[in-house]
């Protein structure tokens, strides 16, 4: 089962991809094909969606949908975004 804590961390991980893309919440939801209510209810719990959407989602944003899941919020941001602690 999945925690809240992992559930922010996903969701901070999307959202630092989506600004480091330049993308408003409106402007990913209309490449998605998605209401921007509906967006945000992705970005801000992320481990309700099915994988198609996910997938979908990673390819909007120009990343493989392992930099969600699999990497901490450390390693993301330093390997991802360039930013050391």
């Amino acid at each position: 089962m999945k925690t809240e804590a992992e559930n922010q961390e996903i969701s901070r991980k999307i959202k630092a991809r989506r600004i480091l893309k330049g993308y408003t919440q409106e402007e990913i939801a209309k490449i998605l094909g998605v209401s921007k209510a509906t967006y945000v209810n992705m970005e801000n719990k992320p481990l309700n969606l099915k994988l198609k959407r996910i997938k979908k989602l990673a390819k909007a944003l120009g990343c493989k949908v392992e930099e969600f899941f699999w990497l901490t919020i450390r390693q993301f941001e330093k390997e991802i975004l360039g930013m050391e602690w």
